[in-house]
């Protein structure tokens, strides 16, 4: 039977940059949080040339812009169990980072589930107790865990077996749907060890897909990342749900299958990820062993509560978009703006083809403390997209996106996949 824990530490208030202090001036009950940023790496457990140099170009990122604490994305041994193992696939290329206090969290992959690993890497974190004696280290609590820090839910779940296939009992169901659901204002992780979705040689995992998918779609999560796969990878985000491969700390494979959604970027290139959060900006970025600076790197909203509708009202058409808004926002602070197209593609990808203009709306608040805004559509466009992006004017408001699909007739519900558009980058 799988165990789980869960663990929790402190709040603490600390003062953001004033690039993000509009963020907490939105409510004054709101409580500032500290940054956080992330190592997220996976593949890696060979303890080959490839681990080590990723591992020296870890350092250096380290040393330039310091890591909270890392995450792995499984697969974290693949040679056969000895005594020395982890000496040799986790302590020497990681000996500095361990050293400096850096804890490295373990998702559990396929290869970790052969012979008696995974009893082994639960028995070796056990041994060195890092979390206890707040230092460096190897941390696996259990197969699936929870980790808590200040503005941030990281939740970790075995969903390997040595086959590779994906069974899930009812302990993980149990564990998976509580966790995953419960409501929170924090940023929300959930690592996994194989895709959703992948343009790798596996191709799209129908059985998580089949489990997964309705799952994020009908709670909150923030990122989705994965291993297994051995290269970097970003898809196409799903229900505002941003979704990336970090299997590249080792080999590389370079083969390539359709997937059922679109890839964005992909790197054959071995390296390392970092998550960077921020009040309610996240940058994610991936990073080679060759330079300092990440190869991509993507702005990320964290994901709100709200959607659009869309129906017909006399020559045009009318959309109706709802957004949940922090205590005390005046209504008389708020501005939105309407995009429309007459192809109903993607903004992420099609930004600079979208017409912008201030939307003649009426904001008023429904029982539910919603605002709903409301614009006619120009008489040409009987087909297409629209999207809104809400603004707080006092505080140069960080625009947030929804996205309506009027292609299909009225009262067909959008959610634009929540990466804002102006601040994807492409390095």
């Amino acid at each position: 039977m799988a165990k789980f824990k869960s663990f929790r530490w402190i709040s603490m208030c600390l003062t953001l940059s004033s690039a993000f202090l509009n963020i907490c001036a939105l409510g004054s009950d709101q409580v500032p949080v500290p940054s956080q940023n992330i190592l997220i790496y996976g593949d890696a457990g060979r303890g080959d040339q490839a681990q080590t140099d990723v591992a020296a170009a870890m350092l250096k990122r380290h040393q330039s812009k310091p890591f909270d604490f890392a995450v792995s994305t499984g697969d974290n041994q693949y040679t056969q169990s000895a005594p020395n193992i982890m000496l040799d696939i986790f302590e020497k290329p990681y000996a500095d980072m361990i050293k400096s206090g850096v804890v490295f969290y373990q998702t559990i992959g396929n290869h970790d589930m052969e012979e008696n690993r995974l009893a082994e890497h639960l028995a070796y974190s056990i041994s060195q107790n890092v979390l206890a004696r707040k230092v460096g280290g190897w941390a696996l609590p259990a197969e699936n865990y929870v980790i808590r820090k200040p503005g941030l839910k990281w939740i970790v779940l075995n969903v390997s077996k040595e086959d590779s296939t994906f069974q899930p009992d009812a302990d993980f169901v149990t564990f998976s749907e509580k966790e995953i659901c419960e409501k929170s204002e924090d940023w929300k992780v959930v690592s996994l060890h194989y895709p959703l979705w992948t343009t790798g040689r596996r191709g799209d995992n129908k059985a998580m897909i089949d489990y997964f998918a309705p799952l994020i779609a009908r709670c909150k999560v923030d990122f989705v990342l994965n291993g297994h796969e051995h290269f970097g990878e970003v898809m196409l985000p799903y229900n505002w749900s941003f979704l990336a491969t970090v299997g590249h700390a080792g080999e590389i494979r370079t083969e390539a299958k359709a997937s059922a959604r679109e890839s964005l970027w992909r790197t054959s290139e071995i390296g390392f990820s970092e998550l960077n959060l921020k009040g309610e900006i996240a940058q994610f970025s991936f990073f080679n062993t060759n330079k300092p600076d990440p190869i991509f790197a993507a702005a990320i909203q964290k994901r709100p509560d709200f959607w659009a509708d869309t129906w017909k009202r006399g020559e045009g058409q009318r959309v109706l978009g709802r957004v949940s808004l922090p205590p005390g926002t005046n209504r008389e602070d708020l501005e939105a703006e309407m995009g429309v197209s007459d192809k109903c593609e993607n903004p992420l990808l099609a930004a600079s083809n979208w017409t912008f203009q201030k939307a003649t709306a009426e904001i008023r608040y429904d029982d539910f403390g919603l605002s709903t805004y409301g614009s006619d559509l120009p008489k040409d466009i009987r087909s297409g997209c629209v999207v809104y992006r809400y603004r707080i004017k006092s505080t140069g408001g960080i625009g947030r996106w929804i996205y309506g699909d009027l292609s299909d007739g009225p009262g067909k519900h959008g959610n634009y996949d929540g990466i804002r558009a102006d601040t994807l980058m492409r390095l």
